[in-house]
């Protein structure tokens, strides 16, 4: 019936609690925390990883270090600007850049400005670069116009990182990302449950987290998943619009992916630039080009049209940006439903002696197919009947400059997938809802040798899957809930009166608080930090009485 789960668990990197799901005030609630994020930038640490560390020494033309010499990485797609200073050792270290590309500048008095384009970052990376100065004067350049790919020398994970162009180029069923993860190396994909999962080097599904932005959005409340509970929509987590980068981590993973046991999938979210850019897509199917089923004597209807689009740039260049997508799709199918039912002497047979369960096998049809012999006791009801899913999916995000070391970064996603899946039995088709709102907010603030990086999440993944024939209340009231509903037959005679039928409803947010701090101190570089993770899952799970019965003669004499 209903079950809460309270998990309380406190480890140097994981807190664990509980609480109720409050749906109608998730986003104000959100929204309201935002104020949190804003104040705090030191002190505890986070778990996930979507910026890039980007470190390196400066040194004169005989590799003796520069000291005080004037650092800048300055993103090309937004114009923001990140600066440090060398320090006696002429070491410097940018903490969570973006995912972008990047061009760094390099000044110090007595040498020419030294300057290279072209340097893309991805989510998880590391980079560590020596840049020699040529003695000049500073009005004099040196410029760089193409870099080398960048090597992570720094860490020992296994990662991978699939840009923008990669994710909407390569071949998605249904647009659909999580096909993508699927040509990594060591990822298999596990069935079974409540939702398909990924394995990465072997570990279990559950092994496998999943975050957008930096923070936790598995799409399952009872299980690490890139979908919703009992997979019922098309779009999992993100539209690929929305998406600037999927990056996979594996293998020996840094104390920063807490909680992760096989491997973690970091999703970075597209902003706005300075330049306006969107997009506008549709993909439609239907019947003609689909091959008949070898059963049915012509193609049963079909259509299937996914479609959306979206926008970005500047409210204020080089301050303000803000970007958004929709994806929508509408999924029909009239699909073959194919059950065994019993026949019309059985039907007549068991009544005669048991009238009481009328009500239940008003809902069994009678056969439709030939029988397959005149005493048979069961047949074949054979029906075609619409297979429905369909949805609308948001994803918005801003991001401000508040000042020249500090910017701050909103996300939310709200989708609401749908689905209905034919039974064959009369008026008890099973209805999936699921009912999704994300949000994350990321606040980064910085000076010549620190960064701290802050983020608050929210990820709420309800869920909502019934049989109609359930709904209905016998006699018109209820003692207590789910106590006067229709129940079902099950048999070894080769039919049962209904598959299931039961009224699911789960919920389960997640509300995440963390924070990472970074200091550069001479030849040493520190990170440390935590995060503190509400979690809860409720389950009301309420289900019709099952009559079982070993052989004809117990269901007749009800025993």
């Amino acid at each position: 019936m209903k079950r809460l789960s309270r998990i309380h668990e406190v480890t140097p990197v994981w807190l664990f609690a509980s609480r109720r799901a409050e749906i109608p005030f998730m986003l104000a609630r959100f929204l309201g925390l935002v104020l949190v994020c804003l104040l705090v930038s030191r002190g505890t640490g986070w778990g996930q990883v979507t910026t890039a560390t980007f470190s390196g020494t400066v040194t004169d033309p005989t590799g003796a270090a520069v000291p005080d010499a004037t650092v800048t990485m300055t993103q090309d797609e937004t114009g923001i600007v990140n600066t440090k200073v060398t320090g006696r050792d002429g070491d410097f270290q940018f903490d969570f850049l973006r995912v972008g590309t990047y061009t760094i500048n390099i000044e110090a008095k007595g040498f020419k400005r030294y300057a290279a384009k072209g340097i893309d970052l991805s989510a998880g990376q590391s980079v560590r670069q020596t840049y020699p100065l040529q003695v000049g004067d500073v009005t004099e350049s040196v410029i760089v116009e193409a870099s080398a790919p960048l090597v992570n020398t720094v860490s020992a994970e296994q990662s991978n990182s699939f840009d923008s162009k990669a994710v909407k180029d390569l071949p998605l069923a249904r647009r659909n990302f999580s096909g993508l993860l699927r040509v990594d190396s060591g990822v298999t994909v596990a069935t079974g449950g409540s939702a398909t999962g990924l394995r990465l080097n072997g570990q279990g599904k559950n092994g496998t987290a999943y975050s957008v932005d930096g923070t936790e959005s598995s799409g399952n409340p009872e299980g690490r998943n890139a979908g919703n509970f009992g997979a019922v929509n098309f779009v999992d987590l993100l539209s690929i619009e929305s998406i600037e980068e999927v990056h996979i981590v594996k293998g020996i993973l840094p104390a920063e992916y807490g909680g992760a046991l096989g491997g973690q999938v970091d999703i970075v979210t597209r902003s706005g630039t300075n330049q306006i850019h969107g997009s506008v897509f549709e993909n439609f199917q239907k019947e003609t080009l689909n091959s008949r089923d070898p059963f049915l004597a012509a193609k049963v209807p079909f259509t299937y049209n996914q479609f959306g689009g979206s926008i970005g740039g500047p409210v204020k260049k080089n301050k303000i940006f803000l970007f958004g997508a929709y994806e929508g799709y509408r999924y029909n199918l009239q699909k073959r439903v194919e059950i065994t039912v019993p026949t019309q002497a059985t039907r007549t047979q068991v009544l005669a002696a048991q009238p009481v369960y009328a009500s239940t096998f008003a809902l069994v049809p009678l056969p439709n197919q030939p029988l397959s012999s005149p005493t048979a006791t069961t047949g074949l009801y054979d029906q075609i009947a619409p297979a429905i899913n369909r949805d609308n999916h948001f994803d918005v995000k801003g991001d401000i400059r508040l000042t020249d070391n500090s910017n701050l970064s909103l996300t939310y996603t709200h989708a609401r997938p749908f689905g209905q899946t034919p039974s064959g039995y009369i008026g008890n088709d099973n209805l999936q809802y699921a009912y999704t709102d994300r949000g994350t907010a990321s606040y980064v603030i910085g000076g010549a040798t620190w960064t701290s990086e802050t983020r608050l999440g929210y990820n709420n993944n309800d869920a909502h899957t019934f049989d109609q024939a359930f709904e209905t209340i016998l006699g018109g009231s209820e003692k207590f809930n789910a106590g006067n509903r229709l129940g079902r037959l099950t048999t070894n005679l080769g039919w049962n009166t209904q598959n299931s039928m039961q009224d699911l409803i789960i919920s389960g947010p997640a509300t995440i608080l963390g924070e990472k701090f970074s200091w550069h101190l001479g030849k040493h570089s520190l990170k440390f930090g935590g995060v503190y993770t509400h979690h809860t899952n409720e389950r009301n799970n309420p289900e019709g009485v099952a009559y079982g019965y070993q052989g004809l003669s117990d269901l007749l004499n009800n025993i």
